[in-house]
């Protein structure tokens, strides 16, 4: 039998397109998991941030959960290395993408964003805010998403202290 022939298989509606949810801001529960306080407990999750280069293509970085902060469920604040073509490409054009992995889903947050400093931590990073423009989460009835990127820190504890003075400076902004 012709797997993409059978009837059976293809009306079973465990299999059936499900469209994104469009929000107009996060869930209450993905704002606390990027509230700065999680790091101990997630000290190997990471976030996407993607940006539009100046060749048009996409360009995706990984973000740790220590450079990331939801202020509220419609406000963000972050840091990246002011070298990096990320920051760039923030300067350039102030559309992000930040994909989260968050209760079995995947989320999609459009966010405007703007550099408005230096942070002073670390290798003085750049700090950035942006306010979400869209949400869309992407889930499906016969499957959860369980993680998305993930890492090994080799240096746990000095790196997630580092991470704790990045979120004080996030949240003091």
């Amino acid at each position: 039998m012709d797997i993409f022939n059978s009837r059976e298989i293809l009306m079973d509606t465990t299999y059936t397109y499900t469209p994104p949810r469009q929000l107009e801001d996060i869930s209450a529960s993905l704002a606390q998991y990027l509230d700065g306080g999680q790091l101990r407990a997630t000290p190997h999750e990471a976030v996407r941030l993607t940006t539009l280069g100046g060749d048009g293509w996409p360009h995706a970085a990984q973000l740790s959960l220590g450079e990331v902060l939801a202020i509220d469920r419609r406000h963000f604040r972050f840091l990246i290395d002011p070298r990096s073509k990320t920051t760039r490409n923030i300067e350039d054009s102030d559309r992000v993408v930040l994909s989260v992995v968050h209760g079995g889903e995947s989320w999609e947050i459009r966010l405007s964003a703007k550099k408005i400093g230096m942070s002073g931590v670390g290798h003085n990073t750049a700090l950035f805010s942006a306010a979400v423009v869209s949400v869309t989460v992407h889930s499906v009835p016969y499957a959860t998403v369980d993680t998305g990127m993930t890492y090994h820190l080799r240096d746990p504890e000095n790196v997630i202290k580092r991470w704790e003075e990045q979120i004080r400076v996030l949240k003091s902004v």
